[in-house]
C-alpha cells in the first residue's frame, strides 16, 4: 500500500535574472520536519529544481492525496503562485495554505490570489498548529501564530507574524525530503533576526536570536547516527 502525505509543501519557480537555482528551499524543511515531529506525513516538491509541469502536478496529487498544500510565496513567484492556487482549486480539495515574506508584509495576497489561510513571519508553529485544528480538530484557529484567515469577501483577517523565541525548539531541517544532491549549495542558519531596521527590507524581526553550540552539535550527532543521509 502507498504511503500518502497528510501535508505538499511547494516551492514555485519565480523569476530572476540567472536560470535555476543553487540553493535548497531551507525554510520548507524547517517547517516539514516540525510536522513530521508532529506526526504528519509530508512531501516537499520544489518545482524550481524538478522541473515538474502541471501534468506532473496531478501525478503528485493522485499519488498522494495531501489533505493541506502549502506554498512558499514570494514577490518575484506572485504569477507562478497564483496559477498554482488555481491548478489546485481545480484539481484537489485540499486547504491551500501560503506562507513567505510576501504573505508576511502583504497579507492581503491571501485573499488575493484565492487560498484559503496564509502564515505570517516564521512559520513553524503557525503551520504546525494550523494543521493540527483543521486535520485532527485539535485546538482552534484563534491560536494559531501568525494566521491570515481568507473571509471570502476580498478581505483577510491577518494576526501578526510568528516568532520563534528559542531556536533550540527547532529539530535540523528535513532533507531527506529534497533530492540533496541537485543543490550546488546545502545551507543551514545558525541565527535568524538582524539588529538594524532597514526600511527596504521584508524582515522586520529585529530581536536576534541563536541557536546554543552545545545543544546544536549533540543533535546534529544524534541525527547523524540515526539516519543513512551520506550527504
Amino acid at each position: 500500500m502507498l504511503s500518502m502525505a497528510d501535508v505538499l509543501l511547494i516551492y514555485p519557480t519565480h523569476r530572476r535574472v540567472l536560470s535555476g537555482r543553487t540553493y535548497s528551499p531551507l525554510g520548507l524543511i524547517y517547517i516539514a520536519a516540525f510536522l513530521e515531529g508532529e506526526g504528519f506525513s509530508v512531501r516537499v516538491v520544489d518545482l524550481e529544481v524538478e522541473k515538474l509541469t502541471f501534468e506532473g502536478l496531478c501525478r503528485v496529487l493522485e499519488a498522494e492525496s495531501p489533505k493541506v498544500i502549502g506554498v512558499n510565496a514570494l514577490t518575484t513567484s506572485l504569477p507562478e503562485v497564483y496559477r498554482l492556487v488555481k491548478f489546485f482549486r481545480a484539481h484537489s480539495n485540499a486547504i491551500v495554505v501560503l506562507g513567505g515574506s510576501h504573505v508576511t508584509c502583504e497579507p492581503s495576497a491571501v485573499s488575493d490570489l484565492g487560498a484559503d489561510y496564509g502564515i505570517r513571519g516564521e512559520g513553524e508553529y503557525g503551520m504546525r498548529d494550523l494543521c493540527k485544528v483543521v486535520l485532527r480538530g485539535e485546538g482552534s484557529l484563534a491560536s494559531v501564530a501568525g494566521l491570515v484567515v481568507n473571509r471570502g469577501d476580498g478581505t483577510v483577517d491577518a494576526k501578526p507574524q510568528a516568532f520563534v523565541e528559542d531556536l533550540d525548539d527547532l529539530p535540523f531541517p528535513a532533507r531527506h525530503l529534497i533530492r540533496v544532491r541537485d543543490y550546488l549549495f546545502n545551507t543551514m542558519l545558525t541565527s535568524r533576526g538582524c539588529p538594524f531596521n532597514c526600511i527596504f527590507c521584508a524582515d522586520v524581526s529585529t530581536k536576534v536570536r541563536s541557536r546554543s553550540p552545545g545543544t546544536s552539535s549533540r543533535r546534529f550527532y544524534r541525527w547523524w547516527e540515526s539516519t543513512a543521509y551520506t550527504g
